[in-house]
């Protein structure tokens, strides 16, 4: 086979392959399908091409092919390309004819790797050096690329204004265009550079402009929809032109100019800030607001609403139970049930809730009594267990749970007593929601009571509860107390009784708990025990001296007592005007056969006091349990964790303090010798 001599095959390639390729790539037409009018024309390159890589040594033309394959790309590209796009006036014009000639070069490389393949699979992989494609793309990054940068990032940003502002743009040529920033480089480096840095640069300028212009014009609900609408074009943007990597950069610039910078100002603006929407439950705005500022911060958000909730005001338990559950619904639904509001509610309603309220009383109290009612009256099931648990619910704000407690367990067992429980399973509702908010310990008397008020002895003319004494409040036993013969013969029977089956118990009688039915004239009277023990022992007229002589019931109870059954609606007894003397009221009558006579308070017991003696003894009680585990600890360290076992009222601090010095002079923890600072137990 002939020697193909370097002037023969070159200019053969030349002029049969290279230089029709080029006047092809200069018509307006660049369609490159008819380059060759048949197969064989292409071979014959390729075929040319192939021997002058293969001859022997000394006429092995590789090297010098591969370097014409990057000289004459490079002259093309200097001489033709360059000046024609630098021709077109700067706009539309000079990006569409830079697009134009990017999408020659492609197919100008990709018909010159075909031309020498040869070199691409041996000469090139087997001397590491750049491919036919990559020398390609290198060359039209430095050669056309570097030069009209400014001027193509130029305009790409002039369509995104005008796009931005009303106008309607080629996007898919605009896509072409900024694709070409990644394909001319090996990664995104000179798309982040060239293009996205000055975009976001620009960017941020567009709509600082933006956000004066909307302050000044329009209020915040009108703003925050704007910024909305801002936010999802921009996103829509990237979408349709931009890198996917630029979307979390774009939208920390809008949200930057929109919202963080102004973000005070539109929070608290008279008439439309946050405030304003919270007044006039203007929910989907606060919604809007929520989700515009929630990749910001939310810190200002949540302290106008904490703000908002102590400023309402909350006069009865009503009150209370309508706005937790008005802002808890706001929560769930438009807030994104979000932890930072969860907390300031919580706050909020810590706050209220343990504030003086406007009778003085504190609020464990007024819950307490908020339920007596309820749980006496009845209703619909679903409608008692849904406000027990709202009740509940607040309850968790009371720093003084124990109080609640205390003053619930009160009205439990009289309710239990005299039979005004409308419901025993809602009772056992209730102390089950205490029981899990407020620990088993808490609600284990009260579930006594429960099972105790089904323990009856039946026997005769009445029956009787036998209650277990740590279960239940203390009551006045009347030990002095002389009641009727019959009602006497009552009670030692069922003494007699009860202690022959449960030998060393003992039994009180609890007069001031009882009641009883009274048959007078036509009527049955409903009265306590004691009201029924004074009408039974009552004879002719009387002083009030002369009965306290004969039943023994102390005069500061006495007193209530005769005043229930002479002066109150249905007068059993009536007082002779100007003494101190009762007589039975022989004209009584009323319009209903069965007459409840009202039962005096007798006990002015002080729940308070109680309460604060029992918390001296549950710190007592915490304090030991601390020093028993650990021996020795420091004052500081022991006041910490003794204030934080205690979950059902915080104590002050100087309270801590004083049983700490008492459990010291009882001996049941001493200072140390070496560090009066530390406390040592005591065993």
């Amino acid at each position: 086979m002939d020697i193909i001599m370097w002037e023969e095959g070159w200019s053969r390639i030349k002029t049969e392959a290279i230089d029709r390729l080029f006047s092809f790539l200069e018509k307006k037409d660049t369609c490159t399908e008819g380059l060759f009018s048949s197969h064989r024309e292409y071979m014959n390159i390729y075929t040319v091409c192939y021997r002058m890589c293969t001859q022997s040594s000394s006429h092995n033309y590789s090297d010098k092919l591969y370097e014409y394959h990057k000289e004459i790309i490079s002259d093309y590209l200097t001489d033709e390309v360059l000046p024609s796009i630098r021709k077109q006036p700067q706009g539309e014009l000079f990006l569409r004819e830079f697009q134009k000639r990017w999408v020659n070069h492609k197919k100008m490389t990709e018909w010159m790797r075909k031309f020498f393949m040869y070199l691409d699979r041996f000469y090139i992989k087997h001397n590491h050096l750049p491919s036919l494609q990559e020398t390609g793309i290198t060359l039209f990054r430095q050669k056309i690329y570097h030069p009209v940068k400014m001027s193509i990032a130029h305009t790409i940003l002039d369509m995104i204004d005008q796009e931005r502002n009303g106008t309607l743009i080629d996007q898919g040529f605009l896509r072409s265009c900024i694709n070409i920033f990644i394909d001319t480089a090996k990664n995104v480096e000179n798309y982040i550079t060239d293009l996205e840095e000055p975009f976001l640069t620009a960017s941020r300028y567009f709509y600082e402009i933006q956000s004066e212009t909307w302050i000044m014009d329009d209020p915040t609900t009108v703003y925050l929809l704007r910024a909305e609408n801002a936010l999802h074009n921009e996103q829509q943007r990237v979408a349709d032109y931009l890198q996917p990597s630029t979307e979390d950069k774009l939208l920390q610039v809008v949200r930057e100019e929109l919202l963080e910078k102004p973000q005070k100002m539109l929070l608290e603006r008279e008439g439309s800030g946050l405030r304003a929407l919270f007044q006039n439950d203007k929910v989907e705005d606060i919604s809007r607001m929520y989700r515009l500022f929630l990749p910001v911060s939310l810190d200002l958000m949540v302290g106008i609403f904490k703000n908002h909730v102590l400023a309402q005001d909350t006069v009865h338990i009503t009150d209370f139970l309508e706005l937790h559950e008005k802002y808890q619904f706001l929560l769930h639904k438009y807030l994104g049930n979000h932890s930072l509001f969860h907390k300031a509610l919580t706050e909020a309603f810590q706050t209220k809730m343990n504030m003086n309220s406007v009778d003085h009383r504190p609020h464990a109290e007024r819950l307490a009594t908020f339920c007596d009612p309820i749980l006496k009256k009845g209703g619909n099931d679903e409608e008692v267990e849904e406000i027990l648990e709202k009740v509940v619910q607040l309850l968790t704000y009371v720093t003084d749970k124990d109080l609640f407690l205390e003053i619930y367990k009160n009205q439990l067992a009289k309710r239990l007593l005299t039979q005004k429980s409308f419901s025993e399973d809602w009772e056992k509702l209730m102390i089950s929601k205490l029981k899990l908010r407020c620990g088993a310990q808490y609600t284990s008397r009260m579930e006594g009571m429960l099972h105790d008020i089904h323990n009856h002895h039946e026997k005769g003319m009445g029956s009787v509860r036998i209650l277990t004494a740590g279960y239940w409040p203390p009551s006045t036993h009347y030990p002095q107390l002389v009641v009727p013969n019959e009602m006497r013969k009552y009670t030692e029977e069922v003494t007699e009784q009860y202690r022959s089956k449960h030998s060393g118990r003992r039994l009180t009688w609890c007069y001031g708990l009882g009641s009883a039915i009274l048959r007078y004239k036509s009527f049955d009277l409903h009265v306590s025990t004691l009201q029924a023990v004074i009408l039974l022992m009552f004879s002719g007229d009387m002083t009030l001296q002369e009965i306290h002589d004969r039943i023994h019931i102390p005069l500061d109870h006495l007193k209530p007592l005769m005043h229930s059954l002479s002066c109150a609606k249905h007068k059993i007894l009536c007082k002779i005007e100007g003494t101190d003397r009762y007589v039975v009221n022989t004209a009584f009558t009323s319009p209903k056969k069965a007459v409840t006579i009202p039962i005096p308070i007798l006990e002015n017991t002080n729940t308070v006091r109680k309460v604060e003696e029992d918390r001296s003894h549950t710190i007592d009680a915490a304090i030991v349990r601390i020093m028993k585990t650990r021996k020795v600890m420091s004052h500081s360290s022991l006041v910490g964790e003794v204030m934080g076992q205690l979950t059902l009222f915080r104590p002050d601090l100087r309270l801590v303090k004083h049983r700490i010095h008492s459990l010291v002079d009882r001996e049941f923890l001493e200072r140390d010798a070496e560090n009066v600072q530390n406390y040592k137990y005591m065993a």
